[in-house]
């Protein structure tokens, strides 16, 4: 993950990655059942604000990383992509974080 750095993938300009739990305190999970897990990688640009970003989901399937999903999050308040498994599955998901009070 280290060489993309300033490198625009995956609809994103990557600047500080860091993983990011997928559910509360699980780094790694099959989230879609297929017997491959899943990690997430929360992407901090500095140029978006903290509640426009978003985690990149990604199954380990083998020797490499195959993009899964992306999900909005918000990276100053997020503390784990989703709240549980189910959430996961849920077309309607929103993060909670995200929510504008405005």
């Amino acid at each position: 993950m280290w060489d993309k750095t300033f490198v625009n993938e995956y609809d994103e300009l990557w600047y500080q990655a860091n993983f990011i739990p997928l559910v509360k305190e699980t780094f790694v999970e099959d989230l879609n059942d297929d017997g491959f897990p899943e990690i997430g990688i929360a992407n901090w640009n500095g140029g978006k604000a903290p509640c426009a970003s978003s985690a990149i989901i990604f199954t380990l399937k083998e020797d490499s990383l195959q993009v899964l999903k992306k999900q909005e999050i918000n990276t100053e308040f997020s503390r784990s992509v989703y709240e549980s498994k189910e959430d996961f599955k849920s077309p309607n998901y929103k993060c909670p974080a995200c929510d504008s009070k405005e």
